[in-house]
Formats: C-alpha cells, structure tokens, sequence
C-alpha cells in the first residue's frame, strides 16, 4: 500500500504537464503577450534624422519583429493564407489605398483586433473561436482595413500618445500599444470606419446580415468580462451596432450574399483549438465545451479537438456519466491521430480510474511505446505489470 501511495506522489509531477504535451506536434505558439504587451519589448530611441512619422513607422515595425522573434503568433501556413485572401479581397472594394497589411493572431483572451501604423492587424484566436463564418470575420477585418487606409493609426499615434515627445520614455512600444488598443479612437474617427467598413464589406459581397452577429457576439461577449475593458473604454460596440443595423435597413442590404462557414471553419480550426488548450492550461474553462464542440461539428476529423474534449469532460464534465464520455473522447482522438502518446496516458489512466483494468492495460502499454524515454516510464510500468486489485 505504501508503495503505491509513493508511486502516485511520484507521478503527480509528471501529470502536471500532460496537457502541454497533448499539444505536441501542434500550432507552435509561446504565449509572451499579457495586457501590457510592451513589457517584452526593448526600449526605442528615435533617431534624430528620423521624422515623427518615419519614426512611428519603424516602432510599429519593430513590434512585430520582435513578436516574430519571440514566435508569439499562431504559425500556420494554412491561416495565414487565408486571412491574406480575405484581407486582400477587401482591400480591393476599399475606397482609397493601403499596402503591404497582414493579419497576425495572437494567443490572449479576449476577443481583440487592432490596426497598426505600418499596415500589421492583429487578432485575438479567441475572436476566431467567437465569430462563426467568414462574413462575420469580414465585419472586423474592414473595420480595421479601414482604419489603416485613413491612416487612423498613425495619424492617432502621433497625435494622442505623445510616443516621441519625451525621449526618456523607458517603453515606447507600451505606449503606442496602449494608445491604439486600449485607449482606441474618438467618436468621428470611428464612425468614419463604421462608414468605410461597412462600404467594402457590402462591395465585396458577404451577407451583411452577419455584420450584425458579428458585432452582437462580440458586445455580449464584452459585457461582464475583461474584453469589457478594450471595447468600452473610447469605443462603444453600441453606435457601431446602431449604424450596421441602420444601413442594412436603409440600404437594402437583407439579400443573400457570402458567408463561408465551411471555409473558415477548415481554415481556423487548429488557431481555435490550440487557443482553447492553452486557456485550459490556465484553468479558464470558459466556453471551453462550447467552442469544442463547433470545431468537432464542422470539422470531426481534428484529433485534438477530440483529445480536449476528452480532459474537459474528465475534469469537469456535467452528469453521471461524464468520465465515459471522457473515454469515448480520448479513444476518437486516438483513432484519429494514433501517434500522439499523451493522449494514450490519458486515457489509459483513466481507464485504470474507473476499474478497467485491462483495458488501461493495453493503452498504457502503448504508451510505453511510443515514449520508451518519457520521464514517468518507470511509474506506467508499474501500472502496467500490477495485479488487478481482488473483488
């Protein structure tokens, strides 16, 4: 017995980990952006040859330099081509021009988008996870195309921040964050997107009856919640909401047009799922069911999908059965991708959990398998070879 109970000790550690691992193999993402984004950035000097202007755009720039240094985006190719698309069509139905803007996503937890000055948009995942079709998308990506082919960002940078005034600023990339994400526009500057927004949404075809769920979901999502903070400080979802819904009427605007639910679903899946499984490594499991569930809906083949359900129902499923629905998770997520161990500890120790021991058995020794090293092979082992406790 007290052999046992060291063993267990012993394999706590080791468990700790085991939804980091569940990861491995997917989206490479390090998660160093916290609400003050400019803590991990060097400070900035202007050089006196720069311009004001010239100087706002090397900062920007160098944000996401050090963001793609730091990899704290969502690297897939698949994602990254897509938003282009999307982007890219806007821009051609935009009423002037912008070049060289992509579309970045970041890992925090808040639904969030933000123009920068050298044409970078950066979105929260958790938007993705909340926004249901590509049309939707498309309702925030105009708005912040728009912002940057008025040059809101830049112009509002250098008007409102003060960045380069006072050269003893220890942290300029925070400031210029926080003046442009946090503080946002004032009301005209904003209207003026809610205008040229909602112009080439419509001019490039989506179903503008989305706009509004769009900007439904992320006010609600808003209210109550730390998201609260970014969307109601300057900007209020509210008149945005008021000015979609009046155009739409006025406009006649209620006919069928482009939605791509399919599409983006294919294209956002693995950014929202490995959103979802760094917010459960931080104990948020907010929403955790519902966005897993979406994913497995649209597209069943995702493994990992799978897998989380499987830990989510294991840790806080609802109803009496909740650990067999756990097991059946785990096992598709294993049919699926047969090569992720992780996901055979999981379910071979929840297997053993629950009395079946043979069972537990055969996945651990699969396990062992597959990590012939792993660090807690001594412990698996010794589940494996224990005799199965008298009845």
């Amino acid at each position: 017995m007290k052999k046992t109970k060291n063993r267990s000790f012993l394999f706590m550690h080791e468990r700790i980990s085991r939804l980091k691992r569940m990861g491995d193999g997917a989206l490479l993402c390090v998660v160093l952006l916290g609400i003050q984004m400019g803590m991990c950035w060097p400070t900035f000097a202007a050089s006196a040859s720069m311009s004001k202007i010239e100087a706002l755009l090397v900062l920007s720039q160098k944000i996401e330099d050090d963001l793609v240094t730091n990899k704290s985006f969502f690297m897939d190719e698949t994602l990254d081509a897509y938003l282009s698309s999307v982007t890219s069509n806007l821009i051609t139905h935009a009423t002037g021009t912008v070049e060289n803007v992509r579309v970045r996503v970041i890992p925090k937890e808040y639904p969030y988008a933000c123009s920068y000055p050298h044409g970078l948009i950066l979105i929260d995942a958790s938007l993705l996870a909340l926004m249901k079709n590509e049309a939707q998308l498309a309702a925030i990506l105009s708005r912040e195309v728009a912002h940057l082919v008025s040059r809101h960002p830049l112009v509002y940078a250098d008007k409102e921040s003060g960045l380069l005034n006072n050269s003893a600023s220890t942290n300029k990339a925070d400031v210029l964050w926080k003046a442009l994400a946090i503080d946002g526009y004032a009301k005209n500057v904003e209207a003026e997107a809610d205008r040229d927004g909602f112009a080439m949404m419509k001019a490039a075809g989506y179903d503008m009856r989305e706009s509004i769920e769009a900007f439904q979901l992320l006010l609600f999502k808003a209210m109550g919640s730390p998201s609260h903070f970014f969307y109601n400080k300057k900007l209020s979802l509210l008149p945005t909401l008021q000015y979609y819904y009046r155009s739409i009427s006025t406009n006649n605007s209620l006919a069928e047009g482009i939605t791509r639910t399919q599409e983006y679903r294919d294209a956002t899946q693995n950014a929202t799922v490995e959103d979802v499984r760094m917010r459960m490594l931080r104990h948020n499991y907010i929403d955790v069911k519902d966005v897993l569930d979406e994913v497995v809906q649209f597209n069943p083949s995702n493994a990992l999908a799978h897998a989380l359900l499987g830990e989510f129902y294991r840790l806080c499923g609802p109803g009496p059965n909740h650990l067999d629905v756990a097991i059946a998770q785990y096992a598709e997520s294993i049919i699926l991708n047969p090569t992720n161990a992780s996901v055979y500890l999981e379910l071979g120790l929840l297997l053993r959990q629950t009395g079946k021991y043979a069972e537990s058995k055969l996945v651990l020794k699969k396990y062992l398998e597959l990590k012939p090293e792993a660090p807690d092979v001594s412990i698996v082992r010794g589940y494996v070879d224990e005799a199965a406790p008298s009845k």
